[in-house]
Parts: C-alpha cells; structure tokens; sequence
C-alpha cells in the first residue's frame, strides 16, 4: 500500500504551479489543441479567477474542461493570486512556452 508523506502541505510557488500548468498545456498542445485557442482559454481562465461568474470565450471542449479542473485545484489548494501570476506569466511568454513544448523540454 502507497502513503503519502506525513509532513503537512505547503503552498506552492508561482514558479511551481507555473510548471505544472506548462505540463497540463503540453497535453493540450500535443492532443493537438491549436496553440492560440489555448491561450485564449487560458485569459479566460486568469479573468474568471479574479472577477468570478462564469467562463466566457471557451470553446465547448473536454480539454477545455481538465484545463478549468486542474486551474480550480490549484486555485483551491495555493494562493489564488500565485495561480493567477502563474497563468499571467505563461501568457505573457507564450511564444517561448511554444518552443520548450516543441522542443519537449
């Protein structure tokens, strides 16, 4: 049987959820989302965290859906305004987001 560590949890930096949202976008990315469509979700994304109601601009996708989830978590169980750099940082660097992802790094 698998345990997880006893230690209680701590934040995680915006450099962290910044790498893990990277990874969720490489799914996106090689599930062959096209790159501006994600993007695109992504503002969504970063508007819906600080104004709230409802997700507006997003296509009706299931990518769509995981993406929201795995934000949400984040959102969740870090600081919601780290989630929100983190998101903002990735758009504002989204051309060299594009070229580590094809380059797989």
């Amino acid at each position: 049987m698998h345990h997880l560590t006893p230690q209680a949890a701590r934040k995680l930096t915006d450099r962290e959820i910044t790498k893990i949202l990277g990874g969720a976008i490489g799914g996106v990315a090689k599930a062959g989302v096209p790159p501006e469509e994600a993007r695109t979700v992504l503002v969504a994304l970063s508007i819906f965290l600080r104004r709230g109601g409802a997700l507006e601009g997003c296509p009706d996708a299931p990518w769509v859906a995981v993406l929201s989830g795995v934000v949400g978590g984040l959102a969740e169980f870090c600081r919601r305004p780290d989630v929100i750099n983190a998101i903002d940082w990735i758009v504002e660097h989204w051309s060299d987001m594009l070229t580590l992802l094809s380059a797989g790094g």
